[in-house]
């Protein structure tokens, strides 16, 4: 009996269960994963891992130490990616709870795992699953290993000598692609900073770890076989490449990365517009607080949802649940389907998302940027009224506002649109992570338990 309920006792109030559940669903779901596009291309390459190095280097890309990651994985049995995959990806689940989880660990655990469960894993087969895994979700769960040592700084933790190791390895692999080193960088100059700024310290590790990260970006920055993979993806690619002007292209990466969430039935953006609703109801009588808490929520159901998706398709075509009833009682969702390609014409038509000589005269180009940029302002005004600790708020702008730009500099690449969905990926966990904030501070408990 009393064997019983130790077991019961362990299921209930084990903190690691839902990581444990979280890594036999993410393996069944590798099960079925196997090689394929660059995956098999290396796979039946002669070529040994120096001279593919050796290549890359010189010819196709800067992420020399994630390409040997992807060369020995693609080279190896697959079972080996499948093992190492489900694990980075748990390990990533958990460095996320570590990092922004503290009032109670056993349910923030469980929606962390739940959050991270709803990422579309089918964006990491692109270039084929383990070349894009371990591109881009590789440095994305490293990237959070290597921030830590500044949680652990900020809880007055010593950290081990093979700590030092560990966080430094992490580092180097996460911060070897251009778009998480940005964040790296970020994450440690804002801290850098802050433990200067409060406490007048500098911790020395974090400062050797910023300039490890600002070394990695200048060799990216200096790499010779970024700018020669350049023109090859602009014949491949883009050929009107060079006829855009940097406006444009920062135009191309903003509607593409904001429409993504705003303008589709994408779920983490919605969690986050329905949250910020629910607590500023919650805490606020002022009608326009309340207003503005409502229009990111208002906008992702109508243009999101509504519009967009088979979450309604019945109000598209009602005969499909009402049979026998003609389109015209269903007036208003038609006016919205007509009225989507004018608003968020990206979407759809793929030829506005940058303005051009051809389409500049046209109004629904601007709408588009007019619209994101107000649901972005929304959700910053609510961030900025409901987080009573400006630092948290500061702190959060910066890195959300990196994560944003790193993905909208993938305009200045021929590969935007060839990239498919697999470049969203740091924003969307920066989202996530956002996320998870508004639950641990608005919506969670502090945990009280013998067991914990």
């Amino acid at each position: 009996m009393n064997t019983i309920k130790i077991k019961r006792n362990w299921l209930v109030y084990n903190n690691n269960l839902p990581f444990i559940i979280l890594g036999f669903i993410v393996f069944a779901n590798h099960i079925s994963l196997n090689f394929c596009n660059d995956d098999i291309r290396i796979f039946n390459s002669t070529e040994s891992l120096w001279n593919t190095i050796t290549y890359y280097y010189q010819n196709w890309s800067s992420r020399i130490i994630i390409s040997v990651f992807g060369f020995i994985m693609c080279k190896s049995n697959i079972w080996l990616w499948r093992i190492c995959d489900t694990a980075v990806f748990v390990l990533l689940a958990y460095l996320l709870s570590f990092l922004l989880i503290n009032k109670n660990k056993r349910t923030g655990n469980w929606l962390v795992c739940g959050l991270l469960l709803l990422y579309p894993f089918s964006e990491m087969n692109s270039a084929g699953w383990v070349t894009t895994t371990v591109t881009y979700m590789w440095p994305l769960s490293f990237g959070c290993l290597a921030m830590v040592p500044i949680k652990k700084h900020l809880q007055s933790n010593i950290l081990k000598w093979y700590e030092y190791i560990i966080y430094t390895i992490a580092l180097l692999i996460a911060s070897n692609h251009e778009e998480m080193a940005i964040i790296i960088i970020t994450v440690y100059l804002f801290f850098t900073v802050y433990f200067f700024y409060c406490f007048k310290s500098i911790n020395i590790f974090l400062v050797v770890q910023l300039i490890i990260a600002l070394s990695s970006l200048l060799f990216i920055l200096t790499c010779p076989g970024n700018f020669n993979r350049l023109n090859d993806e602009i014949s491949n690619w883009m050929n009107e490449f060079l006829m855009y002007s940097n406006v444009d292209k920062f135009t191309a990466g903003f509607m593409t990365t904001s429409l993504k969430y705003i303008g589709t039935k994408e779920n983490t953006l919605f969690i986050i517009e329905l949250l910020l609703c629910i607590q500023m109801f919650r805490t606020n009588k002022n009608a326009l607080f309340l207003i503005i808490a409502c229009i990111p929520l208002v906008v992702k159901f109508l243009f999101g949802f509504l519009i967009d998706n088979t979450y309604f398709e019945w109000l598209r075509d009602p005969n499909t649940i009402l049979p026998g009833l003609t389109n015209e009682a269903y007036d208003f969702p038609l006016l919205y389907n007509e009225f989507k390609p004018a608003v968020f014409p990206g979407l759809t038509e793929g030829v506005y998302d940058v303005i051009t000589p051809a389409n500049y005269l046209k109004l629904n180009v601007y709408l588009s940027i007019v619209l994101s940029i107000i649901v972005i302002g929304c959700i910053l005004i609510s961030l900025f009224i409901l987080i009573e600790n400006y630092k948290h708020f500061v702190f959060i702008s910066i890195v959300l506002g990196v994560a944003f730009l790193s993905r909208i500099v993938i305009g200045f690449s021929p590969t935007l649109y060839a990239s498919h969905q697999r470049t969203f990926i740091f924003f969307h966990f920066s989202l996530v992570a956002l996320c998870i904030y508004i639950l641990d501070t608005f919506f969670m408990k502090k945990q009280y338990s013998k067991h914990t």
